[in-house]
């Protein structure tokens, strides 16, 4: 059998020596880091604290405008409508006249009721000459008792003859004047109802009005809150209106506050009033309202600090250097902020910032920095 030469058995012992490294190189661990049995840094987070603020927050109402004062003008006498002295947008003053009904008949009644007056009149003067000739009489006794006391009778019903009379008179006195109707304010005449030659009834008999008097050198305008703002709202708070159709604002002040509440809408009625001395602001149109609350006091969230939704709101707190969950009560304030409702220490440290999605309660954690 042949025998590898001795330089073939060199070269063999090399390859087997070469293989044998390798594989001792390959399974050897390496040497561990010292770092590597260190603990791992804790979190460092961002906190804030709660802040007392104080807040008017604005109360946004809609509503429309109303004239301060509306009358349908009836004649308080009925009769045959003579003149309308007004049209619809005539300006007037309280006492101008503006209806005058036909005036012959009152005056009839005056001159024929002043004569009845005059009739009683003498009646009673009359009867008080024959009762002083019967007085003297009875003293004398030329009359009995019986004849004196008639004649008192008789004084006594003409006496109450002429008061009737001058009733009468001054009733008719009176129904002449009111058959010229006046304005009983200043305004405008806003509608006008019938024309020249119609007979209204009385006012007592009728409520078909002739026109329409509106005074509108102040107007009203009318809101409706919810009732949950009853508390914020008072008379004489600020109240700023804004008409877009005639693009104008007015700041005026809460005027009234209707204590009839509305049942079926939860509604509190508020009434603003806003001079108007050159007639521009018309009774009807739309109006957007703030209202500004005198300040209170209030303790805001830092930002960035709420988690979860609905019922289910809540911030992390750092307590003892580890998170802890806060359930908590807000409310949202219209410049974005939170007002808190809930009970909390002013010196609780609450996490802030997008790391806090992160957290879980019980998690320890370093404070970086104080918002």
């Amino acid at each position: 059998m042949d025998t590898a030469s001795p330089p073939h058995k060199f070269l063999l012992a090399g390859c087997l020596l070469t293989i044998l490294a390798a594989c001792d190189h390959s399974t050897t661990k390496p040497a561990a880091s010292p770092e590597s049995n260190e603990t791992d840094p804790l979190p460092q987070i961002q906190i804030g604290r709660s802040e007392q603020v104080q807040i008017s927050e604005p109360i946004l109402a809609t509503g429309s405008v109303f004239a301060h004062k509306t009358t349908n003008i009836v004649p308080l006498v009925g009769g045959l409508i003579e003149e309308i002295r007004v049209n619809v947008g005539d300006r007037v003053d309280q006492g101008d006249p503006l209806i005058r009904l036909r005036q012959t008949e009152f005056e009839l009644s005056v001159k024929r009721l002043a004569h009845a007056r005059d009739l009683a009149k003498s009646e009673l003067e009359d009867a008080l000459r024959n009762w002083d000739k019967a007085n003297r009489l009875r003293q004398q006794e030329v009359i009995s008792q019986e004849t004196l006391d008639a004649l008192e009778t008789r004084v006594a019903v003409s006496t109450s003859k002429l008061g009737m009379a001058e009733v009468n008179l001054s009733l008719a006195q009176q129904e002449l004047t009111d058959s010229i109707v006046k304005a009983p304010f200043r305004g405008v005449i806003t509608k006008r109802f019938v024309d020249e030659g119609a007979f209204v009834p009385s006012v007592m008999r009728s409520e078909s009005p002739v026109v329409q008097l509106q005074k509108i050198d102040i107007v009203i305008v009318q809101i409706f809150v919810p009732e949950t703002y009853l508390t914020s709202v008072s008379p004489g708070m600020r109240a700023i209106v804004h008409i877009p159709s005639l693009g104008q604002t007015f700041e005026s002040r809460v005027a009234l506050i209707n204590d009839n509440h509305e049942l079926n809408t939860r509604n509190i009625e508020l009434r603003i009033g806003i001079a108007n001395p050159d007639y521009v602001i018309k009774p009807g149109l739309f109006a957007v309202v703030k209202l500004y609350p005198e300040a209170r006091e209030i303790r805001i969230l830092p930002p960035e600090s709420l988690l979860g939704a609905g019922q289910d709101r809540h911030v992390l707190t750092v307590e003892d250097g580890k998170v802890q969950r806060m359930n908590v009560a807000v409310k949202a304030l219209t410049d974005g902020s939170l007002e808190l409702l809930s009970e909390l220490d002013p010196d609780t440290n609450i996490i802030v910032g997008t790391q806090r999605h992160t957290l879980e309660p019980g998690n320890p954690v370093t404070v970086d920095q104080l918002l």
